[in-house]
């Protein structure tokens, strides 16, 4: 069995070598016209065909290279149908990224182009990437009505290679929602027109239906295995081992090193549900690196995941934490990625608004100014006539301040959340990934009958528990508009302080002046503020060996003052600011624009205070 394995892989490896070898020399004489090519429709053409070879090769970073070169010359030229093509490889490769804001516009941007052209050939093709997308983000109804509007194109022109890849996708789609024999119907139609010796297709077409038929016989297997039918659902993967075998030779054959990357996912995570661990080890590593290079975040997402269940599964825990550890960062990478796009989306609208603003009113004046120099006998009409432009200036840029205003207060939001998604991610992910180790950690301590190793990985597992529920509680109360006035948030530290000081029988006072209690605070000095004061109040309970504590808030000279002090050992204030102590409350105090007070002396006790402005 190995030995046949190392010859099909040979095999592979010169079939490979072949194909780079002939696109790449194709893409290098289409660079060699590229550079006699003068600026017209003819060099936008050229940067179109070098996209397109590389969307097949898998290079998209290069496709956005020539696509962006593309688009800019042709909407120079106003070559609508140069920057149609442009537009729909963009978006295809933002789409492959994946980064599905930017990759729905710019198809989009193509869709409407073709739309006027008429051009109904690409129309569908633009419908059905747009399909695709929206099944990613999870929108079923939407990419079944797009594909389904592409499919009754693509029969009407009797395009049966490109109605196959629309069959596909539809499978795909049902597949993903259980509905089975939907699914083979979709995939076999497929099938039929790709083995029909008239096929004329792309190259892609048999290896991707394949491929899919395989993904939905291991979708089966995975729903039998859950009933506990383990004999059905091994030969539920024996079939879609075969069909993804099938694929990856004919996917080397014709170099596709993105399809390849995906399809090692695929294969080893079927190798391994058939308990061959060692090969699909092997199948996800090979994926692993291949996405690495071509920078396939989702690839390497899932290939993280695969291993980290293999590790598992050989109870390698610490390999399965680390890999477990990777999968979360790429997924939530993928996840922010999304929502810097869609900000990014915005700042290039603002961006064009502001600049087709500039051409307005620029245009505005040179007419005012021909118009003054051509009817110097009419100064009565065009005084009136520039009060008038003068108005409807004022009144339009009023209108886009507004606007501005609120594209900022876009952004502001879109930035909120992804700091929460980071805080989530860093306060939460790990806690609940250390968890995960720890019970699979114990699983294996009670079959050996380690009964003191258990009771500490309990321990552990209790006290991140409730870390986390602590964390949560803070976030959630963090962002509640409920919470913004300053008399809930000293309601808050006093019952933070109360509960840490009664592990040590210590005191607490709280001193809040009723003139300020209404205050209410910015969500951002909000949370820095507690975390400061929070982070105070564990300080001084857990090292002053104090007997009592008392946290004031009040003004000073115009500044809200808020003091945490004890009655303890104090310190050498000195000492304690060149050293680590008060770094995350200095950063607190930075964030805000407030200032940093440490007063102590041994033996004489402690206080820190944060002085910020009132908003």
């Amino acid at each position: 069995m190995k030995f046949n394995c190392f010859i099909v892989l040979g095999v592979l490896c010169l079939l490979t070598h072949n194909f780079i070898y002939s696109q790449t020399k194709e893409i290098d004489s289409l660079k060699m016209a590229l550079t006699q090519a003068q600026a017209d429709t003819n060099k936008v053409n050229l940067l179109n065909a070098i996209s397109q070879k590389l969307v097949k090769m898998g290079y998209y970073k290069n496709v956005l290279q020539y696509g962006k070169e593309a688009l800019v010359l042709a909407d120079r030229l106003g070559y609508k149908q140069g920057k149609a093509y442009a537009s729909q490889a963009i978006g295809y490769a933002y789409f492959n990224q994946p980064n599905y804001s930017e990759g729905i516009k710019h198809v989009y941007a193509a869709l409407k182009i073709f739309e006027a052209l008429d051009n109904k050939k690409e129309i569908a093709v633009s419908l059905q990437l747009m399909g695709t997308i929206s099944s990613d983000l999870g929108d079923y109804a939407t990419a079944l009505n797009r594909l389904f509007k592409a499919l009754e194109i693509r029969k009407e022109l009797d395009e049966k290679p490109a109605m196959a890849q629309t069959y596909n996708t539809i499978g795909g789609l049902y597949s993903q929602q259980g509905k089975y024999a939907e699914a083979f119907q979709q995939h076999f139609e497929a099938l039929k027109i790709c083995l029909n010796p008239e096929y004329n297709g792309p190259d892609w077409g048999l290896p991707f239906t394949y491929e899919s038929i395989g993904k939905l016989y291991e979708k089966m297997g995975d729903n039998e295995y859950s009933k506990g039918n383990i004999k059905d659902a091994s030969n539920k993967y024996d079939s879609a081992l075969k069909k993804h075998l099938t694929a990856l030779l004919i996917w080397n054959k014709i170099d596709r090193i993105d399809a390849i990357a995906d399809i090692y996912v695929s294969i080893g995570n079927i190798y391994i549900k058939l308990k061959k661990t060692a090969t699909g080890r092997d199948y996800l590593s090979k994926a692993l690196q291949l996405a690495l290079n071509l920078e396939a975040r989702d690839i390497a997402r899932n290939a993280y995941l695969g291993l980290s269940e293999l590790d598992n599964m050989e109870r390698n825990y610490k390999g399965a934490y680390e890999h477990y550890q990777l999968y979360i960062l790429y997924r939530d990478s993928i996840v922010n990625n999304e929502i810097i796009g869609k900000m990014e989306g915005y700042k290039m609208q603002y961006e064009v608004e502001k600049k087709e603003d500039q051409i307005k009113l620029l245009s505005t004046e040179n007419k005012l100014k021909s118009t003054l120099a051509q009817k110097e006998s009419q100064q009565k009409k065009i005084i009136y006539a520039g009060m008038g432009a003068i108005l409807l200036a004022g009144g339009y840029g009023f209108y886009h301040i507004l606007k501005r205003k609120k594209l900022q207060t876009k952004q502001a939001v879109l930035n909120e959340r992804l700091r929460i998604s980071s805080e989530l991610h860093d306060e939460v992910g790990a806690t609940l990934s250390g968890i995960a180790m720890y019970s699979h950690l114990t699983k294996e301590q009670l079959k050996t009958g380690q009964t003191a190793e258990i009771e500490k990985s309990l321990n552990v597992m209790q006290q991140s528990s409730a870390q986390m529920v602590d964390k949560l509680s803070d976030i959630v109360w963090l962002i509640n508009p409920d919470q913004d006035s300053l008399e809930k948030l000293v309601e808050r530290l006093e019952a933070y302080a109360r509960d840490m000081a009664a592990i040590k029988n210590i005191q607490v006072s709280v001193s809040v002046p009723e003139k300020i209690e209404d205050i209410n605070l910015p969500v951002e000095n909000r949370r820095n503020i507690y975390l400061f004061c929070k982070e105070a109040i564990n300080n001084a309970v857990k090292y002053s060996n104090a007997s009592a504590l008392e946290l004031t808030v009040k003004q000073v000279n115009g500044l809200l003052e808020f003091t945490v002090t004890d009655n303890g050992k104090g310190f050498d204030a000195v000492m304690v600011r060149r050293g680590n102590g008060l770094e995350n409350m200095q950063k607190r105090a930075n964030e805000i624009g407030a200032k940093l007070l440490l007063q102590s002396k041994e033996n004489e006790g402690a206080s820190v205070s944060l002085q910020c402005k009132v908003s």
